[in-house]
């Protein structure tokens, strides 16, 4: 997956340049080339005209990438709130693909697959408290339960724990709210009515009160 993030994205190849006196004004494009500012960066984009993915290799980056923008539409809701400290350049959608790379793999005949277990919905240096997650199938619920936790290194009690839930199969996703790291009573959650109970990928990560940090996301597996 040796490709800059910004070429699919875009379309375009991009690059930061310094404004000089001929340049600091010019907007739009001239050739080839697109000047603009983004995120209040001077930027220069190149244009991509053709198609130039020949190698086995280079068809395989490209079937991967419906599935990485699928998959960044998919945890949109977790990413806008898992990737604070992002750099500037960056959207939380950009962020959560470039986190991302290598899980989406792609066989010789061009079928991509995702390792749901690899997708990672947030980055940050918080501790992530231990859950568990039970299911009950028949009351269609999901019960979350931690040990309270109190303020200490890379830990505020009044971390909020937030649960990610996705239906693969209906390629939906839900953000739910687990109080926060000092609470320790169990948290039931009821899935939409239209979900298939079974399948289910389940992700739990951490915000500081402020939101402005984030933990790591960790992956939990349903037990019946």
């Amino acid at each position: 997956m040796r490709v800059f993030l910004f070429n699919f994205l875009n379309f375009i190849i991009m690059g930061i340049y310094t404004p000089t006196s001929v340049s600091r004004e010019t907007r739009n494009s001239i050739g080839y080339e697109t000047y603009c500012k983004s995120r209040g960066i001077h930027v220069v984009k190149a244009k991509i005209t053709t198609n130039t993915s020949k190698t086995k290799e280079q068809q395989r980056v490209r079937a991967a990438w419906p599935e990485y923008l699928r998959l960044a539409t998919l945890f949109a809701e977790a990413a806008l709130l898992g990737f604070p400290q992002r750099k500037r350049e960056l959207t939380a959608y950009n962020a959560f693909v470039q986190a991302n790379k290598g899980v989406v793999s792609v066989d010789d005949e061009l079928q991509a697959t995702v390792d749901y277990e690899q997708v990672v919905c947030s980055e940050g240096s918080l501790k992530v408290p231990d859950v568990t997650v039970a299911l009950d199938a028949e009351q269609r619920t999901l019960t979350f339960t931690h040990e309270a936790e109190e303020s200490g290194v890379l830990r505020d009690a009044e971390d909020s724990v937030q649960a990610f839930v996705v239906n693969g199969a209906r390629d939906d996703a839900k953000l739910y709210a687990l109080g926060t790291r000092a609470d320790s009573e169990p948290v039931p959650v009821t899935l939409p009515s239209k979900w298939d109970t079974e399948g289910l990928a389940v992700y739990v990560f951490v915000l500081s009160p402020d939101k402005r940090k984030a933990s790591g996301t960790v992956y939990l597996t349903p037990q019946a």
